[in-house]
């Protein structure tokens, strides 16, 4: 097989290959913008989810230190009230146990909070329960309860007999105590506050476009199917344009060849099978035109030879008639050698 055989034999198998292409690829896009999309709505789902951590973390947070100060509070209360020594021990655990409840609390909340916010947490912590720790060191002082508390090596605080963490002197223990509750609600009220707030954006806003790329994915799909049922008709419009209408046009003019129009023509299309059909339909209607035209060629020829045999024969007859046997029989084998010709003319005319 040459290469243009090869070349035509493979022109309508490539349009269907190019339209199946066409149909595939346009649902691979569209396909794939809608994988992206709900991908970005998973992550902006998980943005939401983890926002939403961050803000429960800040409402815990926030209750843990809520309970710290209460436990502050009662803890100073009862140094200035003299309290017995079995009651302050009681409330110097219960204190420290929220110490360590607190201290766990911002841990946690720190694990999902960018750097920045992480330092000023844990600095505004580390500075209200040194502040609360001088503020119950200075009420014990005052109020002759030998318990303090001292800060440990890493960072907690325990009940000792001995501290260093004391007010300023010269300040007042009611002083101190309105520095920490203004500190209390600096963290609380002002830092928590904040952080939560940011959380509860994020999480809208993440909310928000996780539901926006939802749609947009929602809508890629059915642009996918709409684009792919566009794409499927118009293919087999293309295909039926440029393969079904030349086949049949290609079969009228091979059956009214059949028919013995012999002069019927069709545009030719070349390139493809069908061009390839057209061509040996033409030329297999050319090849019986001349076989045509040889055989009425042969046909005249055997038709002069015929009256010439015939009036040869005729010739000897009268020649026998007459006596003349020598003349006879020269005509006689003249009008053999004539019949010799047309048994070779009729033999070429069944060849052809």
């Amino acid at each position: 097989m040459t290469s243009p055989e090869k070349r035509v034999r493979t022109t309508v198998r490539a349009r269907i290959v190019l339209a199946m292409s066409v149909v595939v690829v346009a649902n691979l896009v569209v396909g794939g913008f809608a994988s992206f999309q709900y991908a970005r709505a998973a992550q902006f789902a998980a943005v939401a989810a983890k926002a939403q951590q961050r803000s429960g973390l800040v409402a815990q947070a926030s209750q843990r230190l809520t309970e710290f100060f209460s436990e502050a509070s009662e803890l100073a209360l009862g140094m200035k009230a003299s309290t017995r020594s079995e009651e302050i021990s009681t409330e110097y655990g219960d204190l420290i146990g929220a110490d360590r409840t607190v201290s766990h609390a911002l841990e946690r909340l720190s694990g999902v909070l960018p750097g920045e916010q992480k330092v000023a947490v844990g600095a505004a912590w580390d500075e209200v329960r040194t502040d609360v720790a001088r503020w119950i060191n200075t009420e014990a002082l005052s109020g002759g309860t030998p318990m303090r508390l001292r800060r440990m090596e890493d960072g907690s605080f325990r009940a000792s007999v001995e501290t260093d963490l004391y007010a300023p002197t010269g300040t007042s223990p009611s002083e101190v105590r309105r520095a920490v509750y203004v500190k209390e609600e600096g963290l609380r009220d002002g830092l928590l506050r904040r952080l939560a707030r940011a959380a509860e954006a994020d999480a809208r806003a993440a909310e928000a476009a996780s539901r926006d790329a939802g749609e947009l994915a929602q809508r890629a799909v059915l642009t996918s199917i709409g684009l792919a049922l566009l794409v499927a008709v118009a293919m087999s419009v293309w295909l039926y344009r440029s393969i079904a209408t030349p086949l049949s046009q290609a079969k009228r003019f091979s059956d009214a060849v059949a028919s013995g129009e012999l002069d019927a023509s069709i545009v030719h299309r070349s390139g493809d099978e069908i061009g390839a059909l057209t061509h040996s339909v033409e030329n297999m209607r050319d090849a019986v035109v001349q076989r045509l035209d040889n055989i009425r060629e042969l046909a005249g020829v055997v038709l002069v030879l015929t009256e010439s045999t015939a009036g040869t024969l005729s010739a000897a007859e009268v020649a026998a008639k007459e006596g003349s046997a020598d003349k006879a029989a020269t005509l006689i084998a003249e009008a053999k050698t004539t019949t010799d010709s047309l048994k070779d003319l009729a033999s070429s005319m069944l060849e052809a």
